[in-house]
């Protein structure tokens, strides 16, 4: 590939990649194989990480060159196309792709929109649930619950489970708190989602009917906002950086994440390295089988539409994928290729 893109290169030789704050670490090696290999110099600029789509978009309405290729949010990609920020990849994609070069890739219909394609997956973001190991396997603690409940302390396989556990072992008076799943905007929502799947519902119909506002839909609802009593106090001021740090302290059961949590939570600086339980988020019994739906938010690389170089900034969306592919990315990203000197940005359709 790298072959190929030598080939490729025009008199440019900088591309500009816009990328969420957290990136970089993972970023620049890549970015320094790259210039190796084809002589063209990248420049990393980081935005914060619930802002990339929105500074793609007003990279476009404002009619401004700064970013050739982004890696913002996957479900994002229908309003950045719908926008015009971000360019198609198909008849580069039929020229240039290598042969079966998608096919170790498990996200693949984030790549796409309105049957069109848009980007590369970088990573997935699959929801993964994280529980202290300690808590659920002590013994004193699971003979308590089984007096309680009936039944023995596991790994939560519905939500009702998953909230019985979190009031159970939330007692801030003996500095132990149940839960620290997130409660502001815009991380909130994907829980309320997992919950109104695991009910057995989509949110529209075959028909095309809404069910959001239905009987299950409330009731989602209404239960993420009672377990909210029982999460860390300040849950509600904690963004997705916080959430980290706060779980890394080791005194709260459980929380929700993905890859680049458990990073996180593994390093040296967090007190709960190797001393956690992974699991799928849980979900629900529909007709007396157990529905388990989980949800991705991944994100991949992208052509902006506003873009400088128009023949060098594809070369790079396909090579990021290709050297990150075992690598643990900090967020759910696409890249993408930009409208104005041609970057866009791939994202998972909600």
């Amino acid at each position: 590939m790298a072959a190929r893109a030598r080939g490729l290169v025009g008199d440019a030789r900088t591309l500009s990649v816009l990328l969420p704050e957290g990136s970089r670490a993972n970023l620049e090696p890549v970015a320094a194989v790259f210039t190796e290999r084809t002589g063209v110099k990248v420049d990393l600029q980081e935005v914060h990480v619930d802002q990339i789509n929105a500074e793609l978009m007003l990279n476009s309405v404002l009619g401004e060159a700064k970013y050739d290729v982004a890696l913002p949010a996957t479900f994002g990609v229908a309003d950045l196309v719908a926008a015009g920020a971000i360019h198609a990849l198909d008849d580069y994609a039929a020229r240039y792709e290598p042969t079966g070069f998608r096919d170790p890739m498990l996200y693949q219909e984030g790549d796409r929109f309105d049957g069109q394609n848009y980007g590369f997956q970088t990573d997935g973001d699959a929801y993964v649930m994280f529980y202290h190991r300690e808590m659920l396997h002590d013994p004193d603690e699971q003979a308590r619950y089984a007096d309680r409940f009936g039944y023995s302390l596991a790994m939560p396989e519905t939500w009702v489970e998953l909230d019985r556990q979190i009031r159970f072992f939330h007692a801030p008076e003996a500095g132990r708190y149940g839960g620290l799943l997130f409660r502001t905007p815009g991380y909130l929502a994907w829980e309320w989602w997992i919950r109104f799947h695991a009910k057995g519902y989509w949110p529209l119909s075959p028909d095309m009917t809404p069910q959001i506002a239905e009987d299950p839909g409330v009731a989602a609802l209404e239960e993420l906002i009672a377990i909210s009593d029982s999460l860390v106090p300040d849950s509600s001021n904690l963004g997705l950086f916080e959430n980290w740090a706060r779980y890394a302290k080791g005194d709260v059961y459980c929380n929700i994440g993905w890859g680049g949590t458990q990073k996180y939570l593994n390093s040296p600086r967090s007190l709960m390295r190797g001393r956690m339980i992974y699991g799928p988020t849980p979900g629900g019994k529909v007709g007396g089988n157990s529905l388990q739906h989980p949800i991705s938010t991944g994100g991949g690389a992208l052509w902006s539409a506003q873009h400088r170089h128009r023949r060098n900034s594809p070369i790079y969306l396909p090579y990021l994928p290709s050297h990150l592919r075992c690598r643990h990315w900090p967020f759910g990203r696409q890249m993408a290729f930009s409208t104005l000197t041609e970057r866009n940005t791939t994202a998972i359709r909600a």
